[in-house]
């Protein structure tokens, strides 16, 4: 009888065990993996009590005889703080009593160290960009400091008496305005014959004359073609010769040559412009 009973029960306690086993195995989901794993630590990386923020279930099975169950999950997990993450597969023993007994790098990519040293790289490359573009402005703030606005320019102007010459420019950007001027009395009566000993005769030679340069912006300008009251952005006064140099902001100006305070005496004018800046 008794050897009719032993097989039975054999086959009775074996199938128990598949089907407290594959009972095992099922209990284990994505939400029993998270919750098993938390505060546990795997290559240097410790579960956060939060952590994992993703787990996937691979597979998993039964082994060493229904004493243990072997899983294998996809895990992926983040340290928000430092901005470092683990992500990968993760293989994981657990105890008949689904305890956990170990768990196992089965492929997990590390990236924290990555992402620090790209934000850091990125905040060197931003530094130098920043750094080259105030170099730039810097560069383009002294070049405008040193700009010329007034176009190389040389002409002889014959002016009767009581009139004026004007001469227009346009500058992009501030910068300077120079030149140099001498004027001559242009009437035939106001010559003098002087004796030349380099060649050796007497020539006839124009007495200097005074004149006025003005500069002016565009409004001004047109106020003093009405004859209306005006300001110059610089007036030399009535001078025979002279240079200056003067400082002008980005707009449109008239240089005017002006004889106006001489009614009989016509003048020679000789008026340089855009020479090197002085300042």
């Amino acid at each position: 009888m008794e050897k009719l009973i032993s097989p039975f029960f054999t086959i009775v306690f074996i199938l128990t065990t598949a089907a407290v086993a594959h009972a095992q195995v099922a209990e284990i989901t994505d939400i029993f993996v998270r919750d098993s794993i938390r505060g546990e630590k795997v290559t240097g990386w410790v579960f956060a009590p939060d952590e994992p923020l993703t787990v996937t279930v691979l597979r998993k099975q039964s082994i060493d005889e229904g004493k243990r169950i072997r899983v294998i999950a996809w895990i992926k997990a983040s340290d928000i703080s430092r901005k470092n993450f683990v992500e990968g597969r993760l293989k994981l023993i657990y105890n008949a009593d689904l305890t956990l007994k170990s768990v196992h790098n089965d492929g997990l990519v590390f990236s924290g160290e990555n992402v620090e040293r790209a934000e850091r790289q990125a905040a060197e490359r931003k530094a130098a960009a920043e750094r080259a573009e105030a170099e730039l402005r810097v560069a383009a703030d002294r070049a405008r400091a040193n700009y010329v606005a007034c176009p190389a320019f040389s002409r002889e102007i014959k002016l009767n008496g009581g009139e004026q010459w004007a001469y227009a420019i346009y500058a992009p950007y501030p910068g300077h305005c120079s030149g140099t001027f001498s004027a001559y009395n242009d009437n035939d009566d106001a010559s003098e014959l002087i004796y030349d000993a380099v060649l050796g005769r007497y020539i006839r030679r124009k007495p200097l004359g005074d004149v006025e340069i003005l500069i002016y912006d565009e409004l001004n300008y047109v106020l003093r073609s009405q004859n209306r009251s005006n300001v110059a952005l610089f007036s030399s006064g009535r001078e025979t010769t002279g240079t200056f140099d003067v400082m002008l902001p980005a707009g449109r100006f008239f240089i005017v040559v002006s004889n106006q305070h001489s009614y009989l005496a016509r003048k020679s004018v000789t008026l340089s412009l855009g020479g090197t800046s002085t300042q």
